[in-house]
């Protein structure tokens, strides 16, 4: 005769009667471990991003002139999403848009009441707030 098919130990492991009570470990608590964590940090980065917001808004330059404050705008497309009752943000003082027009050149301004000291000053307007999760989503 020849060559058996399988090899004798395998088959003598097979075939004992006492081993097919046993359990098969499939994982090990390493891998249980593992698993939660990456569950965890799964259950995390959806609570995050749930209760985090990111606002959009329109940047530009505002000059104050006797409690005027005249803001102009750096992008016209994102000016565009601005209007009256927004807040204008500079540094941290805010203070809510009473009017938006166009001047002579067609650039888009916004005027709102300030109490701060003549001058330029950086200022932005928010016009949209949108949930992490939303972008995840969409």
């Amino acid at each position: 005769m020849g060559k058996p098919i399988f090899n004798q130990k395998s088959i003598d492991r097979i075939s004992t009667p006492e081993q097919l009570g046993d359990f098969l470990q499939v994982t090990t608590p390493a891998i249980w471990s593992v698993l939660a964590v990456v569950l965890l940090l799964l259950g995390s980065l959806l609570v995050w991003s749930s209760v985090t917001t990111v606002e959009s808004y329109a940047a530009g330059t505002a000059e104050v002139r006797d409690s005027v404050l005249t803001l102009t705008f750096d992008d016209a497309a994102k000016a565009e999403n601005v209007q009256v009752g927004m807040n204008v943000k500079t540094g941290d003082y805010e203070t809510p848009v009473l009017s938006v027009g166009r001047n002579g050149d067609g650039t888009l301004f916004a005027v709102a009441k300030a109490d701060l000291p003549n001058g330029a000053y950086e200022a932005k307007v928010g016009y949209r707030s949108t949930q992490i999760i939303e972008m995840l989503f969409n």
